[in-house]
């Protein structure tokens, strides 16, 4: 179809866009789960007949970047086309195709336009619990798929609109919480029912062709934007490689490699080199690799830019079967998004040469999340969620904090009051954390110290990951603290904590994470003198620190920089004669 006209393109994308977003808030408002409703752990897409991504929602989790279709696509293969009627709505979580935990569950719903399907509505949104080990399904020690729950593949759920009763059965006899759970599937379906309502009032409007149209349209002007920006970073091969802790059952740290090569208005992000499938559940599938590399290139070239289909064509992505980011079953995957961050941060790091003035030092990188429910025997309760921590330092001003990891972007760390007012525990305190930012002449952003006190006892689960491996520095910046944990039990003693599944805690147990900061950009010496006084003020940073890291001296009251003694002491750092002298 020719000649578009440009103000009806412009009302389809943004319809397209608006559409999404809304379908998200009232899938977040209608929903029981915090994970769901707080943390915003889903995504919700439009895909046509092909799995190709339309458009994407713009409040779910970043690591669910255009992963979508994978999912959706074999939902389609096994069913038939032939066999949808309108009103149905299949389930699936099959790992060989969704890749990520099981929790992760796509509801895929057809488009039906004038008796023929037109495109698909996909809602992922993260299941509390689906049975498995142990409460929640994301065991830190599991070793294979079938230890971490129910597996589900292409099952109606819903036929001709109404609730299938055998399959509700099943997922009933495998979930802890099935109030909470069904709470969040009727708020998943209901989307769904959105997605089809506004997806065909758009066609209604200005007809199938237009709208095709208009689609293939957005998508070949998103591709050109995205080789516009790739064309502004120099051609070459960048390597770069961090690791990762340890898989969850041995103590050996996990390495991750990355090359990258910049060809004219082509990135290729190649993964021969990462580590093989692990022991433990720290795998994702193909589609773990595949959103990694899409979260850095759309970081490098579109950051602002919709997703869709479009942006995505100028990326080649080069991923081995048989990596930790491309695992099949029966490879355990209960924490499939943990290294996620760390890779992403990996490949942003590999153009830390060539985009000098745009690369960001390492972040928190972790989920940081944990897992209390009750004890045995007593009165069910649950929450699921993680916790954040500092962002790198950019090569232009200081790191935010704190945030989620890269994979969550901007969503929320779930309201203190809601958590206690839904479980029997109280939060003792959540404060920024001195000192924890890298210094540099950008500061990373700091991590929090967060404390738990459980009167009644619990079972929990935690992840904490790169304790060993900090977040970064770059160009002369310093590292910012790791994330760690410990126990403190009632009877006194403590003991660290970073990978725990489930342990009982007797009453009066306190838990407190201890989360990254981000690293420091750029010679800590060259920092302005007056953003450490703030620093110190403000209480990011310690007097002490102030003068080791930053070379600077204040004043007895610790109101104003002693210019003279700053100076003289910046200058012997550098000359290698010590650090400071009380």
């Amino acid at each position: 179809m020719q000649g578009i006209h440009p103000v009806t393109l412009e009302i389809v994308r943004n319809y397209l866009i608006a559409a999404l977003d809304e379908i998200e808030t009232n899938l977040c408002r209608t929903a029981y789960s915090p994970i769901v409703y707080e943390v915003r752990d889903l995504t919700c897409a439009w895909v046509d007949r092909d799995g190709k991504l339309i458009a994407q929602g713009r409040k779910g989790l970043p690591i669910f970047l255009a992963d979508i279709a994978p999912p959706v696509i074999d939902t389609i293969e096994v069913i038939g086309e032939d066999n949808w009627q309108p009103g149905d709505i299949a389930v699936t979580n099959y790992p060989k195709a969704n890749g990520h935990h099981l929790n992760n569950v796509v509801c895929v719903s057809p488009v039906f336009y004038r008796g023929s399907i037109v495109a698909y509505t996909a809602i992922r949104t993260h299941w509390i619990d689906v049975g498995g080990k142990v409460a929640g399904s994301n065991p830190t020690d599991s070793t294979d798929i079938f230890q971490e729950g129910l597996q589900m593949r292409a099952l109606k759920l819903y036929k001709g609109g109404e609730l299938c009763p055998e399959i509700a059965r099943v997922v009933a006899c495998n979930t802890r919480y099935p109030d909470l759970l069904f709470g969040d599937i009727r708020a998943q379906a209901a989307a769904c029912r959105l997605g089809e309502r506004r997806f065909v009032e758009l066609l209604e409007k200005y007809g199938a062709a237009t709208v095709r149209a208009c689609i293939d349209e957005i998508w070949d002007r998103s591709e050109q934007a995205a080789r516009r920006a790739i064309r502004q970073i120099p051609n070459g091969v960048y390597r770069a490689e961090s690791f990762l802790d340890d898989d969850g059952i041995g103590d050996e740290p996990i390495p991750v490699r990355i090359t990258v090569e910049v060809a004219d208005e082509k990135i290729t992000v190649d993964f021969s080199d990462m580590a093989p499938t692990l022991r433990g559940p720290f795998n994702s599938g193909p589609s773990g690799g595949t959103a990694v590399a899409k979260v850095a290139f759309k970081y490098l070239t579109l950051p602002d830019h919709p997703a869709d289909e479009g942006a995505f064509r100028p990326l080649k992505i080069v991923l081995p079967p048989g990596t930790m980011v491309s695992a099949e079953p029966p490879a355990p995957m209960g924490l499939w998004n943990v290294p996620l961050p760390t890779v992403i941060d990996t490949i942003l790091k590999a153009f830390s040469e060539p985009l000098k003035k745009r690369i960001p030092a390492g972040h928190l990188a972790d989920i940081c999340s944990f897992f209390w429910s009750n004890l045995p025997g007593r009165e069910r309760w649950v929450n699921l969620e993680g916790c954040p921590g500092g962002w790198g330092a950019r090569p232009f001003e200081d790191g935010p904090s704190p945030m989620k990891s890269v994979s969550h972007g901007d969503t929320y760390k779930g309201s203190l009051e809601v958590e206690e007012s839904l479980s029997p525990y109280q939060v003792r305190y959540y404060r920024l954390a001195t000192d924890s930012g890298g210094a540099g002449k950008y500061r990373g952003g700091l991590g929090i110290d967060i404390a738990w006190h459980f009167p009644e006892g619990c079972l929990a689960m935690i992840e904490l990951e790169r304790s060993k491996c900090p977040p970064w520095g770059l160009h002369g910046g310093e590292p910012g603290r790791g994330n760690t944990g410990e126990v403190q039990l009632p009877d006194g003693t403590s003991r660290r904590v970073q990978k725990v599944t489930g342990a009982q805690f007797p009453p009066g147990t306190t838990v407190v994470y201890h989360t990254a900061g981000g690293g420091g950009w750029g010679d800590p010496l060259q920092r302005d003198p007056a953003a450490v006084l703030n620093d110190v003020m403000q209480g990011y940073v310690s007097l002490a620190r102030a003068r080791e890291d930053y070379g600077v001296v204040l004043s007895a009251d610790g109101q104003h920089v002693d210019a003279a003694a700053t100076a003289e002491l910046r200058e012997r750092i550098s000359n290698g004669e010590g650090t400071w002298q009380a």
